[in-house]
Formats: structure tokens, C-alpha cells, sequence
């Protein structure tokens, strides 16, 4: 009997799959690949404006971890709606929106 890390067969362990599933869920505007080098790599499912570019986001991003990934994922999301929570806040929250 072999184990599942012994396999060459074998590319993703079942729990790295159930976290590659979830965050898939998470994050639907990236495509989340382990790559054959054993590094995550995530590419935005869309292209970039100028502005976001200069806002800094970026369209790949590469980590050793899954976990790692994740963190960076969250940080592009962070910065990405920075700028637009108020359009879902509703009147009054926006600074000089009143209606």
C-alpha cells in the first residue's frame, strides 16, 4: 500500500484540494493553480485598468503556500474595494453625499 505523498501520481493532497475548493469560492474572480514546482499561483480572471494598476493591484500573484496565497488574495480584495464600499453603504456615508 502506498501513501498518497509517495505517489508521483498523487499532485495535490485531498485536504490541499478541499482548500483549493474553498478557496475558489472565495475568491471567483481568480483562477487558483498549484503549479508543477509545488507554488500556488492565482491569475485574475480579468484584466486591469491603468488606475487599479497604479492603486496596486496586480494581475498574478505566486506564494509557496497555500496559505500564503490566501493572505495575498485578501490583501488585493482589501485594496481593490477600498474605494467602493461606498457605493453598497447607501446616502450619508459617502463624505459630501447627503441624498
Amino acid at each position: 500500500m502506498s501513501r498518497w505523498w509517495d505517489d508521483p501520481a498523487v499532485i495535490m493532497a485531498p485536504e490541499d484540494l478541499r482548500r483549493l475548493d474553498a478557496m475558489a469560492a472565495l475568491y471567483p474572480g481568480w483562477e487558483i493553480t498549484r503549479r508543477t514546482d509545488k507554488t500556488w499561483a492565482a491569475d485574475r480572471r480579468c484584466g486591469l485598468t491603468q488606475r487599479q494598476e497604479d492603486g496596486g493591484l496586480v494581475a498574478r500573484l505566486t506564494a509557496e503556500s497555500l496559505a500564503e496565497l490566501g493572505r495575498m488574495l485578501a490583501e488585493q480584495e482589501r485594496r481593490a474595494t477600498n474605494g467602493r464600499l461606498w457605493l453598497i453603504a447607501g446616502p450619508g456615508v459617502h463624505p459630501g453625499r447627503t441624498a
